[in-house]
C-alpha cells in the first residue's frame, strides 16, 4: 500500500515529513469507484479535508498538511506560481492557516480565512479564479511582461506574460497589493498608500520596508487579517498574554517570542524548519524565528513530482495525487518556477 508523504527538507541530515493519509491508496480507490462520494471531486481523485470560517481549527495535523498541499498545488497550476504561489513559499503560509497549532496567536481571520476555505473546495481552474477574483476580469491590455495591481479588485495582483494573465490575491497571505514603482514593481505587502515607504503602522496596515536593487519594497501585512486584528509598535498584535523582551527562545523546535508586547509561539518543526534563538531577522515577521538550511537552489520536476525550493526549504508534491497534470517548469516575470499541470 503506497503512502503519500509531504517532506520539507531543512538540511541533508534533517527532513520533516508529514504522513498525509494513513492509507492513501484505499482513499483513492474509493473515490475512483464512487467519484460523487463525500471527500472526492469530479475526476475521482481524493479531495483534502476542508476548513470553514465557523470551524477554522477543525483539522488534524495530517489533514491540515493535505489541505495545504492541494490548495497550493492548484494555485500554482491554475494561476501560475508567481509571488507567494510558488509551491514551497505557499506551503509555509498555508500550513500555518490549516494547522492552528503552528501560530495560534497570529491565526488567519477575515478575508484570508475566507479565501483558503474557498480554495479547499475547488475542482476546476475556473473555481480557483472565482475564489481569487470573482468573475472573469480583463487586465492584460498590451503585449510584453509586466505586473500591476488590479483596479477592479483592490488587493489583487496580476501578472501578464504576452497577454496571458495570472492572478494572485494578496489577502491569501494576509497582505494587500502594493505598486510603489509602477507596473514592474507591484507586489504583495502591507499598505496600499502610494507615498514613500517608511516603516510603521497605518491604521491596521503594517508597513515594513526592505531595500532591494529596485528600491524600498513594503513586505508588511494587513494586521486586520490575523491575530488580534491591530497594528501596534510596527508589529501585528497577537492574542497571547502580555510579555516583555524581543528575542526568541527555542524548545523542541518551537519558538517563543514577544511580539508587540504579547507572547507568541511558532512551531517551526511543523513548518519543516528549524528554530533560531535571538533577535528576529525580520522584526515585523514572527515566522523569521524559523529557518531552513536545505542546499536546494530552485524548482525542479522529477516525473510527476514537483520539488519546490524557497528560503532554503524544499517541499514536494505528487501532482497526480492532487488531481493535476504532470510537473512542468514555466517562465514567469519572476524567473523559472515549477508547477503541476492544469487538471
Amino acid at each position: 500500500m503506497r503512502r503519500l508523504v509531504l517532506c520539507a527538507s531543512a538540511s541533508l541530515a534533517f527532513v520533516a515529513c508529514v504522513d498525509l493519509f494513513h492509507s492513501t491508496d484505499d482513499f483513492h480507490t474509493a473515490c475512483e469507484n464512487s467519484p460523487d462520494a463525500s471527500g472526492c471531486h469530479v475526476d475521482g481523485q481524493a479531495r483534502a479535508p476542508a476548513i470553514t470560517v465557523d470551524a477554522p481549527c477543525s483539522l488534524s495535523p495530517s489533514e491540515a498538511a493535505a489541505s495545504a498541499e492541494r490548495a497550493c498545488a492548484w494555485l500554482g497550476a491554475c494561476e501560475s506560481p508567481v509571488g507567494g504561489q510558488q509551491f514551497s513559499a505557499c506551503m509555509t503560509k498555508a500550513l500555518a492557516v490549516f494547522n492552528c497549532s503552528i501560530a495560534r496567536e497570529q491565526h488567519a481571520k477575515g478575508k484570508t480565512l475566507d479565501l483558503w476555505s474557498c480554495l479547499t473546495t475547488v475542482d476546476r481552474c475556473e473555481d480557483v479564479r472565482r475564489c481569487l477574483v470573482g468573475e472573469e476580469v480583463a487586465a492584460c491590455e498590451k503585449s510584453g511582461s509586466y505586473v500591476n495591481c488590479l483596479p477592479a479588485a483592490p488587493g489583487v495582483r496580476f501578472d501578464c506574460v504576452n497577454k496571458a494573465i495570472a492572478f494572485e490575491n494578496c489577502a491569501v497571505w494576509g497582505q494587500t497589493c502594493v505598486a510603489h514603482t509602477g507596473q514592474s514593481g507591484a507586489q504583495c505587502g502591507g499598505s496600499i498608500s502610494p507615498s514613500a515607504c517608511t516603516d510603521g503602522c497605518i491604521s491596521t496596515a503594517l508597513r515594513a520596508c526592505v531595500t532591494t536593487n529596485e528600491g524600498a519594497r513594503d513586505e508588511g501585512f494587513d494586521c486586520a487579517l490575523r491575530g488580534a486584528g491591530r497594528c501596534e509598535s510596527g508589529q501585528c498584535l497577537g492574542t497571547g498574554d502580555a510579555c516583555t523582551g524581543s528575542e526568541a527562545t527555542c524548545s523542541d523546535g518551537v519558538a517563543t517570542l514577544c511580539v508587540a508586547a504579547r507572547t507568541q509561539k511558532i512551531d517551526c518543526g511543523s513548518l519543516g524548519m528549524k528554530c533560531r534563538e535571538g533577535a528576529l531577522t525580520r522584526g515585523w515577521d514572527p515566522t523569521s524565528a524559523c529557518y531552513g538550511d536545505s542546499p536546494c537552489t530552485g524548482d525542479r520536476c522529477s516525473g510527476a513530482t514537483l520539488y519546490s525550493c524557497t528560503s532554503s526549504v524544499e517541499r514536494s508534491v505528487d501532482c497526480g495525487v492532487v488531481g493535476l497534470g504532470k510537473c512542468t517548469l514555466i517562465e514567469t516575470t519572476e524567473g523559472t518556477r515549477g508547477a503541476c499541470g492544469k487538471p
